[in-house]
């Protein structure tokens, strides 16, 4: 499966999970209408049962206050309903813009395969004709003998540092040693009245100095006269590199390659704008999402407000109170309205239960909503849609994404598989081709865009050392790697003078 394909299956996951959170949301939206449409039922039933005069119900105008309590909730009501509706156009706004921003990516993506399907095939082409390019193959020849050669050079200056180091610390862990060394004993520098210079005699015949100093001597300058000539053929190595890659610059140049290049360029740059435009579009209707949930939650103010105004009348009144004062009158209507208000309130006790598991139900899809569309997000930033990324096992990624919304699966667990099953699709050019075998920077794109367009100059990696050679790597992998045993060689201090 291409990286564009998948990157399709994540989207129709979000879609899907956000169309199973709606239903809920809606389910809870119709829960959280019922329950004031209950409270409502109840207060005109009070309101009913105080007509009829049961006892104390009617004092100090009871029925009165419900009746007015009734009409002030169904105003709010009212007014949420048209509240909620201008949300819900504020979001099919957000959503349409957002919609627009992918569709308009899906053709940049399309744009940008065939900018790099033209530099590939271009960049192919060039290469062939240089393959077969008496003069190209000498430079290229010169170029590799360069580095050979700066590898080697490297490796030796390296191997006696080490070596300095090592056996160094011998000498060095001497004080007889180390005092007639720092004195310059055996050396036109060395300086001293008479009895200190038969004291330092003495002492040097006793721990055989002077084969020591020689050795010593050696062991200091030889790694600084092997790092200087390492510096001078890796100053040499890169000249011949900068030469070769001046060639493959100047060669794409002539071929058209570099507003092949430029066109891959500006595709990926204005991807980059899509994909910034789309992270706000999905923001905004985040953040619109989130205040329609509050409305389907029943925790926005005016469904709270009228909750609260029928709860603190409703609370007045005992419905066991209301039951044995119908008890005691003759009148079967007052039974009758008792028995309805109890009925009303076993449903609401249902409702109630039904709107918290709803309300748990719509967390759960928001937070998998969330992590899928964080899914997308990651997907785009490392570029795994773009040409070249591919998937080995394409149906894997639908069971992943159903594992991560069961819960089975963590986000970090889905992008370690994908990690895995990610594989980049092999182009007609060759990145390695020429200079871009030598690990530190190339004019070839190798066929993905991933070059800025050529130019005449190469980019080395890291920090090059005196002479402007790099050390570490090999050749083909990015620059010198040092390693191994210098042939023959070396100081041995012996331990004690």
């Amino acid at each position: 499966m291409s990286g564009r394909d998948a990157l399709g299956v994540i989207q129709r996951s979000i879609e899907e999970e956000r169309a199973r959170s709606r239903a809920v949301e809606a389910q809870l939206e119709a829960a959280s209408t019922s329950l004031v449409e209950t409270d409502q039922a109840r207060a005109r039933a009070l309101g009913e049962l105080a007509t009829i005069r049961v006892g104390w119900l009617a004092e100090g105008g009871l029925a009165d206050r419900l009746n007015e309590a009734d009409r002030r909730a169904l105003t709010l009501l009212e007014r949420r309903v048209s509240l909620r509706t201008a949300v819900e156009g504020e979001l099919a706004d957000a959503e349409a813009e957002r919609v627009s921003r992918a569709s308009a990516r899906r053709d940049a993506v399309a744009t940008l395969e065939r900018a790099v399907e033209r530099l590939d095939e271009a960049e192919a082409a060039t290469q062939a004709r240089l393959a077969e390019d008496p003069g190209y193959l000498a430079l290229r020849e010169a170029a590799e003998a360069a580095e050979r050669v700066a590898v080697h050079a490297d490796e030796k200056a390296t191997l006696a540092e080490e070596e300095r180091a090592a056996k160094g610390a011998a000498y060095d862990g001497d004080p007889l040693f180390a005092y007639l060394w720092r004195r310059g004993y055996g050396t036109t520098t060395y300086r001293g009245w008479p009895l200190t210079r038969w004291l330092d005699g003495r002492v040097a015949r006793l721990i055989g100095f002077e084969q020591a100093r020689r050795n010593y001597h050696r062991l200091q300058e030889l790694p600084v006269r092997l790092r200087e000539h390492a510096d001078r053929v890796g100053a040499a190595a890169d000249e011949a590199l900068a030469a070769l890659a001046e060639r493959d610059a100047d060669e794409r140049e002539a071929d058209g390659v570099l507003p092949l290049a430029d066109a891959v360029e500006a595709a990926r740059v204005h991807l980059l704008e899509l994909d910034a435009e789309i992270e706000r579009s999905a923001a905004a209707v985040a953040a619109v999402e989130g205040r329609l949930a509050a409305f389907a939650r029943g925790e926005d103010p005016l469904y709270l407000e009228a909750v609260a105004l029928l709860t603190e009348e409703l609370g007045r009144v005992s419905l066991q109170a209301l039951a044995r004062e119908a008890i005691a009158t003759p009148l079967p209507e007052d039974d009758r309205v008792v028995a309805r208000l109890l009925e009303l309130e076993r449903r609401r006790e249902t409702q109630t239960m039904a709107q918290a598991e709803l309300r748990e139900a719509a967390a759960r899809h928001k937070a998998r909503a969330t992590d899928l569309e964080r899914v997308r997000i990651d997907f785009t930033r490392r570029r795994y849609d773009q040409p070249g990324n591919v998937f080995t096992e394409g149906a894997l990624i639908g069971t992943l994404l159903a594992q991560l919304l069961d819960g089975v699966m963590t986000r970090d667990a889905l992008w370690r598989v994908l990690e895995r099953q990610r594989r980049v699709a092999p182009t007609r050019s060759d990145p390695t081709f020429g200079s871009g075998g030598f690990g530190r920077g190339s004019p070839w794109g190798g066929g993905l865009g991933g070059g800025s367009g050529g130019g005449k100059s190469v980019s080395f990696g890291g920090t090059k050392r005196a002479g402007g050679f790099k050390t570490g790597g090999s050749i083909g992998g990015g620059g010198f790697k040092t390693g191994g045993r210098m042939g023959g060689g070396g100081f041995k201090s012996g331990g004690k003078f």
